[in-house]
Formats: structure tokens, C-alpha cells, sequence
């Protein structure tokens, strides 16, 4: 199973979200032998999944978390670089999506996201941006969605 974590780059990390993510997440890894993770690690919502992955990797032997990265290059380098040695990732995807023009990179990279994905744990409450973007694109594909943004209002 591959889990995808969409989200936008400016939450409110409060320790009520950080337990409904914990719950979704472990709930999803209960049922399957092994699961997968990727985040785009951009923002706190992604930089919050990555924590609680790595957290629950201390108990699940059966998890794998991995950063999926939108550039590759000698620019990006130094950025790849403190990824790795964050250790909150057990490694760094590099996505088919070489000949993208860079402003379009990280669209292209969350469509792979998605396109591979089985589930999307989601912290989307509005309606612009790159992580509504790829909500809708995940829905498009017909993907199976837990938007906490929406469990949070209740």
C-alpha cells in the first residue's frame, strides 16, 4: 500500500491534528503487511507526517517513509543533501518527470504522488493552491481521500 501526504505549507500543527494524523496513519498501516509513504516535504503539514512516520517506524517494521523530490541537479543538491540527513526519510524518489519545466515541477511531481498512490491523507481547507490542486487531481482519479481539514471542523 502507498500512502501520499497532500497538504498545505502553512497549518495550524496543533497536538490535535498530530493525534487524528497518527490515528489515520496507523489505522492505515493495521490492515496491510507493509505500506509505503511519500511526502513532498514541503510545509509543516508534510514536515508533521514525516515526524509521526518516523516516530511510529520505532514500533511498524512493516513502514517506509520516502521523500519524493520535484528537482533534481546541481542546484538542488545541498537541499537533497540535508533531506538525507534529516533522517526522517528512509530515502530520497526521483519522479520521470526530467524534461518538466522547473515552475511546473512540483505539479508534476504530486500527479506522480497521486498516480501511484493507494490513499491521500490530506490537510486541504481551502480551495487554491497547489495542495487543492492535487486533492482535485487525486479525486479525479478516483483515489481514496481522508481530508483531516475536514474531520478538524467537526
Amino acid at each position: 500500500m502507498v500512502v501520499v501526504f497532500v497538504g498545505h505549507r502553512e497549518i495550524n500543527a496543533t497536538e490535535k491534528l498530530k493525534e487524528q494524523i497518527k490515528k489515520v496513519i496507523y489505522e492505515s498501516i493495521s490492515v496491510q503487511k507493509k505500506t509505503i509513504f511519500y511526502c513532498g516535504g514541503y510545509g509543516k503539514f508534510d514536515l508533521l507526517c514525516a515526524q509521526v512516520v518516523k516516530k511510529l517506524k520505532e514500533k511498524e517494521i512493516n513502514i517506509n517513509s520516502f521523500f519524493v523530490t520535484p528537482y533534481v541537479g546541481v542546484n538542488y543538491w545541498n537541499k537533497l543533501k540535508s533531506i538525507e540527513e534529516s533522517n526522517l526519510y528512509d530515502g530520497i524518489v526521483i519522479p520521470p518527470i526530467k524534461n518538466t519545466p522547473y515552475k511546473y515541477s512540483i505539479c508534476r511531481r504530486n500527479q506522480f504522488m497521486v498516480d501511484w498512490s493507494d490513499m491521500i491523507i490530506s490537510y486541504v481547507n481551502h480551495n487554491w493552491g497547489g495542495a487543492y490542486k492535487t486533492l482535485e487531481y487525486a479525486r479525479q482519479k478516483k483515489k481514496r481521500i481522508i481530508n483531516l481539514a475536514e474531520i478538524d471542523k467537526v
